[in-house]
């Protein structure tokens, strides 16, 4: 056995000895401290839209997962973790805001349930973009020191990005309960986790060593940016990473490579803690960019056992900025506003910054990105040097994709001022743009101008923002000028913008809308006064916005648009009620003009002192206010002058729920008042008794100072209303607090002021000849009046004045005659009245004295003659125009002399029309012939000879009317037409006239109208002879013994009537198209009655067509007494009925000739309760004689003739049948009918030459005679 103490064994001991202190050296070398740890592997990604701690499906997440400590290390030491990353595939395609990284010792395995903590913040960042293409690895700004013996939980959150996007994924390896997450778009950091998923991230961290004596600087905490230039101490965070604690070490640092003094630190600081420390001072230069480098060495005396965590080094260091800077002109300090916008994003700020931009044109766009240090005290402004807007051009044309002059992203506090924004595309006209999560944005006394559009697309919206989390956006007096928006405002419901304030600006002329914020959270719109002519335009449009809601003092003037203020789906509460009052608001449109509306869900409305003016003329659509839907309630309605010139509603309620109004003063020139639901109000008694409300209110005129100024001036206004908190006028004038005006305005009437109301006579209508002339006065003023004097001029020549006295208390009326004048037929008459020297004093107030009536004429009464010789009318148009707007006060007639007038006409719903003052436009002579009424309609929307637009109780009669244009060839036009008979006349169309109604002589196209009669009178040429379709079912109908004449589609086409009656007509075309139908009637009800026609077709496609002709039990529809021959080669019927019942199809002859197997002499389909008797159906044409599509839809069939050329009589139901006996086996019905020839007289001339028949009919009810009226 060897020695213990051997040469050899020595020599061991020695090499084992120097491997030991080898180690060492490496270790205190930092060459095996660190270790990478990957945790998990594979290659699999999450979804773009799947939730991971890095995605932006949503726009905020927090998620949590848990590390155990054998996937960390098995080594059960504690070491430091200083790095961490996750495996990103892709990246979001936005930053993260307020990224965080947290963890915590945990004993749990999985991520089945959500921690609430405590953590230990390891990372911090206001905004990470992560890198992908592999583990993104983040220096921890705290080292975590994990215990070597239990799992780690780590939980990232962030703030919610710009916008949503289906971005951000990363690998993922499969563990059960491996992730739990919580996310929205609003914020979910405070939010517990409450979803799982078996995807648990991929991570990698970096652990280091725990030596006795090891320390590091983590931080560096000043200089950060911002920072102002200047001399300031530099400080760093010492951390103990050793197992010892602390007690001294040296703190080394530099400066752009330059070494400083180092510090000595002594001190105690234990394992795993944090100490701010001062490395010394430096002199910041404004011009300079710094890079520092500062670390650590001699822990406690002693060499640092690992050297790779002692340093923190920051570079790109840049002061910030504070007070003015130039742009543009001579030796700026910037050339151009993104080269300020720029240094000042790169820079930061510590305090206000000025950007001072000298006169000129700057052809640019701005990208504005967020700015460090900006607050309320530290805002950056853009403003012209000399305060003067028109100074300061600034210009731009932009394309899609970077439509802006100024962008917008994510800074605040910032101020535009007396500047001018010109955007110069035509389409691509946006000025500022602002992004998600703006906010502290001010624009005020700027001119932002751009193209004008009345397009709906945003594209030239002056100020425009789609974008999420808009806070304390003030725009104030500025000039909006054209462009489709002034202001568009969008974002996501649940990041709704707030704090929107828009006062004392101008928007002038934009084509769509003047302001439109939809998904809103709190906004004041006052003092703005908005105009526009676009035909489409609405002044204020919200949507869906909720919180505080303020409309107060605009004035808004829509001359053709359709809102003044229109609310969608943005429903109030009852503690925080939204503010409409103080406004003017005037809107004028022939279609839809609403002053305010209520459209759908806007609730806790609170409408105070608002003069609303409607000068539109829809009877229906025309409303001042507007809440017609039952979900707009809890309204407060007081205090509102609600005026309707137009003939619409003051007001259209859908509910009384919660309703509170009163004070209020209505006036509409329409037959209705008002409206509630389905209740509508004639007048101011109907609507208070409607509502049971609105007892205090008033019916007057406001006397407003003109359609545009809606200052109110009635007295009886100035104390009729009642406190309600507003405590200001629109001018900011004190109000009355315990009775103020009604309206907008603050009223305090003048002593001495009086006007002229109305002109009481003549009135139309009146007879020509002496008229007195009787006014109503008015005393406008505060004062009695006791005399004043009435001016008045006729046509211009003025008229001997009139001085009243006597004692008129403020406020009230009087009629007074002041002269008489003689009035002529055919003559116009333009009256102005006015008053003058109220009391002896000058009027102090002359807007109100004044009233004008123009285009008066006299009424008609008797004959008057036109055309001619010394006629009372010189032509047709003169005579109309006497009638329309003089009316009548008699019965008159038109008679028309001799000759041809090329005129086109229209009559309206003239005043006296009844049905005792009938009007009547005849020939002189009594002869059709010697009168020709002719037009060439070139335009389609024009398309008429004679218009009767509402006209009623009219006779034209022994008149000729022709239409010259080739596509516009419409004769007579009726719309809301009543009791107009057309007789004895010739209608003279266009041949080869197609199938268009634009053609059709007698025309009404889906129009109400009632009582028309058109009988003897004689169809020739266009598409078709007579059209009436009725809107709604009318009755009165009545075409008889006219003749048609080569009509190429329908001689009469009859829709939507009641109980029309069409009889004894004579039809027949000789050159009409193959889908000519010869009477055609649609959807009509009752008994109607279609008889003693005469119908002849060469070329047709029908004889007489119904559908849905129905009539009821007790009141049939009757169709009898008819010939009916038509001719052909095709597929055509001679009588042709689809679903219609309770019919009676009798005594009817029909002859199909030609040359066609599927043609039919009578076709009927569907319906039921119909009636086929005595009727004769002949097919010399070798088609049907009886065509059954629906067995059962006729109840009784007998006493008929069939008689086909062909091989085939009838089909019943779903087969052929070839022979008579075969017909009455497969129907069982026509056990009395017959199987001849009727021997026709000829092929149109249907008496029956066939002995066989006579006497086989059976007695139909009501029908007594023939066709020929024999009985």
């Amino acid at each position: 056995m060897k020695s213990s103490t051997t040469p050899g064994f020595r020599l061991r001991i020695f090499l084992i000895f120097l491997l030991l202190l080898f180690v060492k050296l490496a270790a205190n070398s930092g060459l095996y401290a660190n270790e990478t740890v990957q945790l998990g592997s594979g290659t699999a990604t999450t979804g773009l839209s799947e939730a991971s701690p890095i995605n932006i499906n949503n726009q905020s997440i927090r998620s949590q997962w848990v590390y155990t400590k054998d996937e960390i290390s098995d080594a059960g030491v504690p070491r430091l973790i200083t790095e961490f990353g996750l495996y990103v595939n892709t990246a979001p395609v936005y930053e993260l805001p307020g990224f965080t990284i947290r963890m915590k010792h945990t004993d749990a395995t999985d991520a089945s349930g959500h921690d609430d903590g405590p953590f230990v913040v390891v990372y911090q960042s206001a905004g990470y973009l992560p890198q992908a293409g592999g583990f993104d690895m983040l220096a921890l700004t705290r080292p975590f020191f994990w215990n070597g013996e239990d799992n780690i939980l780590v939980e990232m959150c962030f703030d919610p990005v710009e916008a949503a996007s289906n971005s951000g994924t990363i690998r993922y390896y499969t563990e059960s309960n491996g992730f739990r997450f919580v996310r929205n778009n609003t914020g979910a950091c405070g939010l517990n986790t409450n979803t799982i998923s078996n995807r648990k991230p991929q991570g990698q961290l970096v652990l280091s060593d725990i030596f006795d004596n090891d320390a590091g600087l983590v931080a560096l905490l000043d200089p950060v940016m911002p920072f102002a230039p200047g001399e300031r101490t530099v400080q760093a965070r010492l951390f103990n990473f050793g197992n010892s604690n602390l007690t001294s070490v040296q703190l080394n640092w530099e400066v752009n490579g330059n070494a400083q003094s180092a510090v000595s630190w002594t001190g105690n600081l234990s394992t795993n803690e944090l100490q701010t420390v001062d490395l010394g001072t430096f002199d910041f230069e404004f011009d300079q960019v710094y890079s520092i480098n500062a670390w650590t060495s001699n822990p406690n005396g002693v060499a640092d056992e690992l050297f790779s965590n002692d340093t923190v080094s920051v570079s790109d260091l840049i002061p910030a900025m504070a007070g003015g800077y130039t742009i543009g002109g001579s030796s700026p300090d910037f050339n151009t506003l993104q080269e300020a916008a720029n240094e000042v994003a790169a820079r930061g700020v510590v305090g206000d910054v000025i950007f001072n931009i000298r006169p000129g044109q700057y052809n640019e766009q701005v990208i504005i990105n967020a700015i460090m240090g900006t607050s309320e005290e530290n805002t950056v402004t853009f403003r012209s040097e000399t305060g003067n807007k028109e100074d300061v051009e600034i210009i731009f044309s932009s394309a899609s994709g970077s439509n802006y002059l100024v962008r917008i992203n994510g800074a605040s506090h910032l101020k535009f001022e007396n500047l001018s924004f010109e955007a110069t595309h035509s389409t691509q006209a946006r000025i500022f743009s602002l992004g998600s999560n703006t906010h502290n944005i001010t624009i005020e006394n700027n001119l932002l101008k751009a193209s004008y559009s009345t397009n709906s697309s945003t594209n030239r919206a002056l100020v425009f923002a789609d974008a999420n989390n808009i806070q304390a956006l003030s725009i104030v007096d500025n000039h909006f000028q054209d462009g489709a928006y002034g202001v568009y405002m969008n974002a996501n419901a649940s990041l709704r913008s707030s704090d929107i304030e828009i006062h004392d600006n101008l928007f002038e002329t934009q084509g769509y809308r003047g302001i439109e914020i939809n998904q809103n959270d709190g906004f004041s719109i006052s003092g703005n006064t908005l105009f526009s002519d676009g035909g489409n335009y609405t002044a204020l449009f919200f949507n869906n916005a909720v919180g505080q809601k303020e409309i107060l003092a605009n004035r808004m003037n829509v001359v053709n648009g359709s809102y003044g203020v229109y609310f969608l789906s943005s429903s109030a509460s009852e503690d925080q009620r939204a503010l409409i009052a103080n406004n003017f608001i005037r809107v004028g449109s022939t279609s839809t003009a609403h002053g305010i509306s209520l459209s759908w869900n806007d609730s806790h409305f609170d409408i105070y002192h608002n003069n609303i003016l409607i000068t539109g003329s829809h009877e229906t659509n025309g409303r001042a206010l507007s809440a017609q839907n039952s979900n707009s309630n809890n309204l407060d309605i007081r205090n509102n002058n609600l005026i309707n010139s137009g003939g619409g509603y003051t007001l259209y309620l859908g509910t009384t729920n919660g309703l509170n109004i009163d004070h209020n003063n209505y006036l509409t020139s329409g037959p209705a008042l008002a409206r509630m639901g389905n209740n509508i109000a004639d007048n101011l008694e109907d609507w208070q008794e409607i509502t049971q409300q609105d007892a205090a209110s008033l019916s007057l005129d406001p006397n407003f100072n003109s359609e545009t100024e809606l200052y109110a001036n009635r007295v009886e206004l100035a104390s009729a209303g009642v406190y309600v908190g507003v405590e200001t006028d629109i001018d900011s004038q004190d109000r009355d607090t315990e009775n103020p005006s009604i309206g907008a305005n603050e009223i305090t009437p003048p002593d001495h002021d009086a006007g002229i109301l109305a002109l009481n006579t003549p009135a139309i209508p009146f007879d020509a000849g002496a008229n007195d002339v009787n006014v109503r006065l008015r005393n406008n003023g505060a004062a009695s009046l006791t005399s004043v004097t009435i001016n008045w001029e006729v046509n211009e020549q003025e008229q001997d004045g009139f001085s009243w006295t006597g004692t008129l208390a403020p406020g009230s009326e009087t009629d007074v005659t002041i002269g008489s004048f003689t009035f002529d037929i055919d003559t116009r008459y333009d009256l102005k009245i006015w008053s003058s020297m109220p009391n002896g004093e000058e009027d102090a107030f002359n807007q109100n004295d004044t009233i004008r009536v123009d285009n008066m004429y006299t009424g008609l009464n008797g004959e008057y003659t036109v055309g001619g010789s010394s006629p009372d009318f010189e032509d047709l148009t003169r005579a109309v125009t006497n009638l329309n707007l003089g009316g009548v006060t008699g019965s008159v007639t038109f008679s028309i002399r001799s000759g041809s007038y090329n005129e086109q006409l229209e009559i309206i719903h003239f005043p006296g029309s009844s049905e005792e003052n009938l009007v009547t436009f005849q020939s002189e002579s009594g002869n059709a012939e010697d009168v020709t009424v002719t037009y060439n309609a070139s335009v389609w929307n024009e398309n008429y000879t004679v218009f009767l637009n509402g006209a009623r109780n009219m006779v034209f009669q022994n008149l000729t009317f022709a239409a010259t244009n080739n596509s516009n060839s419409r004769i007579i036009d009726l719309v809301s037409a009543e009791n107009i008979l057309i007789t004895q006349s010739a209608f003279l169309g266009q041949t080869s006239a197609g199938n268009t109604n634009a053609r059709a002589s007698i025309h009404a196209g889906n129009s109400w109208h009632k009582d028309i009669v058109v009988t003897d009178n004689h169809f020739r040429d266009n598409s078709y002879g007579v059209y009436l379709y009725s809107s709604t079912n009318t009755t009165g109908t009545v075409v008889e013994n006219n003749i048609f004449e080569d009509q190429s589609r329908n001689a009469l086409y009859i829709r939507d009537q009641i109980n029309p009656v069409i009889r004894g007509n004579d039809v027949f075309t000789a050159s009409a198209t193959t889908s000519f139908r010869g009477i055609e009637l649609w959807s009509s009800t009752g008994g109607f009655e279609l008889s003693f026609n005469k119908i002849t077709s060469s070329n047709g496609n029908y004889g007489i067509y119904l559908n849905s002709a129905n009539g009821n039990a007790t009141d049939r529809g009757m169709l009898y007494n008819n010939f009916v021959h038509i001719h052909g080669s095709g597929g055509f019927d001679g009588i042709y009925n689809t679903n219609s019942s309770y019919l009676n199809v009798v005594f009817n002859n029909v002859n199909v000739t030609g040359s066609s197997s599927s043609s039919r002499a009578f076709f009927t389909s569907g319906g039921n309760n119909n009636s086929l008797l005595n009727n004769i159906f002949s097919n010399a044409a070798g088609g049907y004689a009886i065509y059954m599509n629906t067995a059962g839809s006729i109840s009784n069939i007998d006493h008929n003739n069939y008689r086909t050329t062909g091989s085939t009589l009838g089909y019943w139901s779903n087969a052929d049948v070839e022979t008579f006996e075969a017909w009455q086996t497969a129907s069982g019905e026509d056990e009395n009918s017959w199987n001849v020839d009727p021997l026709y007289v000829s092929a149109s001339d249907l008496h029956v030459r066939q002995v066989a028949l006579k006497g086989q009919g059976t007695p139909i009810e009501g029908i007594t005679v023939d066709i020929d009226g024999d009985e």
